[in-house]
């Protein structure tokens, strides 16, 4: 009773996030039509068993004499049976376009969540989510449904009811265990899942080296075992929603044979058996619903813990203090939301006004991270980060280019600012992004299509130098710029009185550098911080 309360509560808090007030509608459209062909479906086996059996019950005997509605009958079960399966997949559907909308939404403004998880939530948790609430819908039609046939038996003859009451207290041991191993599988088929989308994530984002390096066929070896094991899970979790579906109706099935063939039932009429075989179907529905309900359940649980997480106070706060210090983390600590291992604990950091400073490290020490944490990007776990400005601009070795116009590519995140197009063509002629009869034209449509990585670069600099920040983030900015590029970016930078916050692997940048912060990685799998600073005799 305690889990079922649980799952309810759940069920609730995950609604609510979702809007699903707006979804009422549909499942109540579902409930009538549910209704609807239970009707239908009695009055048509009574018509087919009025043709073979005369029936005692007055009225429905006066029903029957309209032969003539029987085709009518079948037609619009078969428009009732369709608008409902119709309306449940518009229902899942919609609760898909809309999870996705808000969860894009809520990447954008969450803390901790590292590009595999957000990929993994759009991509697997949406659409599942959406399927559970698609089996939810279904399952409260065959609920009805069930109930509906029940009343009807136990109206035409009470002792017809305890044969069904038996048979399901027959079920119960099996269905339950059923759905307990079900969800299980779930589990692990949400882990492999997971594992699949990691994976591709890596192939893609690596396919250029791969390719140099010849390790094609080790990396494809290597994605079709993570595929193996998530195949594994899936035809699990399909097993036991398919022996969820077929055991209620072939167990009755086999259990009304054998009481026609051996024992003296009375009560076993045609039209008894054909309701009673549309109740075993309607209780085959029920449990496949409630069994993939059950396995589906494992991703509301992640839906409600991703909000709660992004939801969470981000401990950022926006506020003057001392002008000389733009950056302050008090006992910063920080984790991704997939992973249960801090990067950091307990970091206390000054970044001041006018300064330049270096991230240095070996790869996976947690460069990127701690320069999202000093842009606001990523939230602390623990802790708290002040900053005193948010004028800020950011350059990476993967610059975005969005498929428009050169002008707008420079323009953006600029918009708003009065940019004369002599100054962008002289950004243009600074930077040696194009040659000078290519240079005036900045309605040209470009795309990463039809730019070099060197010229994507340049353009991520024209817009941070536009926006004349006073904290500059590098993040490998300068990775794919040849010699006479780098030379350019130096001497712009050398120029400027940003503050500059590089991360790098390139030891040339530090020259003209204030400080350094170097990271490595202990046994325990913390990064450390060494503070130097560059100018110091010592």
């Amino acid at each position: 009773m305690k889990k079922l309360y649980k799952a309810f509560q759940l069920f609730n808090e995950t609604s609510k996030l979702m809007k699903f007030k707006k979804k009422k509608r549909r499942i109540a459209f579902s409930i009538v039509l549910s209704n609807l062909i239970v009707g239908l479906d009695i009055l048509i086996i009574l018509f087919f068993t009025s043709f073979l059996t005369d029936t005692d019950i007055p009225y429905i005997e006066t029903i029957l004499s309209y032969t003539f509605l029987l085709p009518f009958l079948i037609l619009v079960r078969f428009f009732a049976v369709y608008l409902d399966t119709m309306n449940i997949q518009i229902l899942r559907l919609g609760i898909e376009e809309q999870l996705k909308k808000d969860l894009v939404k809520k990447i954008f403004s969450s803390g901790n969540l590292s590009s595999s998880d957000s990929y993994f939530y759009i991509n697997v948790l949406c659409p599942n989510v959406a399927s559970f609430y698609q089996y939810f819908t279904t399952l409260i039609g065959s609920s009805i449904q069930l109930l509906l046939f029940t009343a009807y038996i136990f109206i035409s003859n009470q002792s017809e009811v305890i044969y069904i009451i038996a048979g399901g207290v027959l079920l119960y041991p099996f269905i339950r265990q059923l759905i307990k191993l079900g969800r299980q599988s779930s589990h692990v088929a949400f882990v492999e899942n997971q594992e699949v989308s990691d994976e591709v994530e890596k192939i893609i984002e690596n396919l250029f080296l791969i390719k140099i390096l010849k390790k094609v066929d080790k990396e494809i070896g290597r994605y079709g075992s993570y595929l193996r094991n998530y195949y594994t899970a899936q035809v699990a979790n399909q097993k036991y929603g398919t022996l969820n579906s077929l055991l209620p109706v072939s167990i009755s099935t086999f259990v009304l044979a054998v009481s026609l063939l051996f024992l003296s039932l009375s009560f076993i009429t045609l039209d008894f058996i054909g309701v009673i075989i549309r109740l075993f179907q309607s209780l085959g529905v029920f449990n496949k619903n409630l069994s993939w309900a059950a396995t589906q359940f494992v991703f509301l649980e992640n839906l409600k813990l991703t909000v709660e997480d992004q939801e969470k106070n981000n401990n950022i706060v926006m506020e003057d203090f001392d002008s000389k210090t733009l950056i302050k983390f008090n006992d910063v600590s920080f984790k991704y939301l997939s992973s249960d291992n801090y990067i950091f604990e307990k970091i206390n950091l000054e970044i001041f006004n006018s300064k330049k400073y270096l991230i240095i490290g070996p790869n996976g020490s947690g460069k990127s991270t701690l320069l999202g944490l000093m842009a606001g990007v990523y939230y602390p776990s623990k802790g708290k980060i002040n900053i005193h400005s948010n004028e800020t601009a950011y350059v990476s070795a993967y610059p975005m280019i969005i498929k428009d116009s050169l002008r707008n590519n420079l323009l953006y995140g600029n918009e708003t600012l009065q940019i004369s197009e002599e100054k962008l063509i002289d950004y243009i002629h600074t930077f040696e992004l194009y040659k000078d009869f290519e240079a005036k034209d900045l309605n040209k449509n470009v795309s990463n299509k039809t730019l070099s990585s060197g010229q994507m670069q340049k353009i991520a600099f024209i817009r941070a130098f536009i926006s004349n920040p006073r904290i500059l983030f590098l993040d490998e900015s300068t990775a794919n710029l040849d010699t006479r590029s780098k030379e350019i970016v130096k001497n712009l930078l050398s120029k400027k009185d940003f503050t500059i916050i590089n991360s790098t692997h390139n030891l040339e940048d530090f020259q003209n550098y204030d400080y350094s912060i170097e990271l490595s990685v202990t046994e325990e799998g913390l990064t450390e911080l060494l503070f130097q600073d560059l100018n110091s005799t010592d």
